[in-house]
């Protein structure tokens, strides 16, 4: 157990992923813009790039670090921001890479209701290593596949694991009634 509590979150200087983020979107071939409020929000990452049949659009929280109630509240802010723009857009937290014991114990707690919002939500989570310039998206799809073969590891998902052990759990609860 002590093991676990060693490494939280990779530090890297403040403003690193966020010049990351905006370097990643760019990469992928989206013009990033000013953030502007949206609605109550304003994002720390707005991208966009036009396709020959459609207007792609990313909009980004980005945290430092893995506090529970930071978490939270970004993804607040990311519901709020998906309430004004809609359901076309993508929409991602980004952090530094974290303990997978933090990310699973935060996403399985109650039930993995946590778990299941964001995948109601549609709401993407993305942990990026400035350092290593690798970006995973641990939860959620992109609407706009072109980010698909910019992640790493695209073809493993973290979140499908989560959501076997969310939905076990609930079978075996549902068998204890």
């Amino acid at each position: 157990m002590e093991s676990k509590d060693l490494f939280r979150h990779y530090e890297f200087e403040p403003g690193d992923v966020l010049e990351k983020a905006r370097h990643f979107v760019r990469q992928v071939g989206y013009e990033v813009i000013n953030p502007e409020p949206v609605g109550f929000v304003v994002p720390d990452i707005h991208g966009e790039r036009d396709t020959s049949d459609k207007r792609c659009e990313i909009l980004g929280i980005v945290l430092e670090n893995m506090d529970d109630a930071e978490v939270v509240t970004a993804f607040a802010r990311l519901q709020a921001l998906k309430a004004v723009k809609g359901e076309d857009a993508d929409y991602s937290l980004i952090m530094p890479p974290v303990n997978e014991y933090l990310l699973i114990e935060f996403l399985e707690k109650n039930q993995g209701w946590r778990y299941l919002a964001l995948r109601d939500l549609n709401i993407m989570w993305w942990l990026l290593n400035p350092e290593e310039k690798n970006v995973w998206c641990i939860v959620g799809a992109p609407r706009d596949d072109l980010f698909l073969s910019y992640f790493t590891l695209e073809k493993v998902s973290f979140d499908q694991v989560v959501g076997m052990k969310i939905m076990r759990q609930s079978l075996l609860d549902e068998e204890d009634f």
